[in-house]
């Protein structure tokens, strides 16, 4: 019986794998409401949503990580 072994390839699989966060979890994560999340995108303070479908919007988690650990909490206190 031949060997299937030379048919079979690995591959290298990245260990690094991009998230995509819905607003519910994403809320949670950064500990914001959804109208101050959409205030910060609008200002440009926080990184945009992705569409991908027509009434589905994500976010890659990589983005809000990097915004959570450049972000200083003092600034973004309002009255």
């Amino acid at each position: 019986m031949a060997s299937s072994s030379s048919s079979f390839k690995s591959h290298n699989v990245s260990h690094f794998t991009e998230r995509f966060i819905r607003m519910d979890d994403l809320s949670i994560k950064v500990g914001l409401s959804r109208s101050q999340i959409y205030k910060l995108i609008q200002g440009e303070e926080f990184p945009r949503q992705i569409k991908i479908g027509s009434r589905i919007s994500v976010w890659k988690e990589s983005d809000v990580d990097k915004w959570m650990s450049e972000m200083d909490p003092i600034e973004h206190l309002t009255d």
